[in-house]
């Protein structure tokens, strides 16, 4: 199925919410591939806890194209590929039972993620959400894209790279990616990207 997407990298709180991120930055050397799992239902309309919601966004924050490069104040943030998933095949192969249900579809967001200060970093992926066209905001999911990111915490200069997955309905348009880290004291450290699809 193809889903037209507005994708905005955000950092969320880490210690607030699921949409949210605690991250401190530093510089940019290479930890390496750090992934992990993602969590937290991320079906919009599923009435877990995490599953998502209706999110007022912050303006001020600029939005980025694929392939631009986003610089928060204490790191700095790229998507280096975007797939949705398939049954086995395909960039983002899952096994069938981690397939969504019918009408929902599993897109994978890889980001790398660099360390450019002397403030560490907490990379996780629930600091990721997707909206919509409509502002429902839907959180990352298990089983998605592989290797997953994972949830790390960057020294200056580390690098962090991984696939952040959301479930949402097929149906989803201007899809924004927004990457949102706490990082106490520190300038604004959310970033935004449009997927232009």
């Amino acid at each position: 199925m193809k889903v037209s997407i507005a994708l905005v990298a955000v950092l969320g709180c880490f210690s607030c919410t699921s949409e949210s991120v605690n991250n401190s930055a530093g510089g940019a050397a290479g930890v390496g591939s750090a992934t992990g799992t993602g969590g937290g239902g991320g079906v919009a309309d599923s009435g877990l806890a995490g599953a998502g919601g209706t999110v007022a966004q912050d303006a001020s924050t600029p939005i980025h194209k694929l392939n631009e490069t986003a610089h928060a104040a204490d790191y700095d943030l790229s998507i280096t590929g975007m797939a949705e998933a398939a049954e086995d095949s395909g960039a983002c192969p899952i096994p069938y039972y981690f397939m969504p249900p019918a009408g929902k579809v599993k897109l994978g967001v890889e980001v790398q993620i660099v360390a450019t200060t002397n403030t560490s970093v907490n990379v996780n992926p629930f600091y990721a959400k997707l909206t919509d066209s409509t502002g429902y905001a839907y959180t990352s999911t298990f089983g998605g894209c592989e290797p997953e990111l994972k949830s790390v915490k960057l020294a200056p200069g580390e690098t962090a790279k991984g696939w952040i997955t959301f479930e949402l309905p097929a149906t989803s348009v201007g899809l924004t990616f927004i990457f949102n880290p706490l990082i106490v004291g520190n300038g604004n450290n959310e970033v935004k990207f449009d997927l232009g699809q």
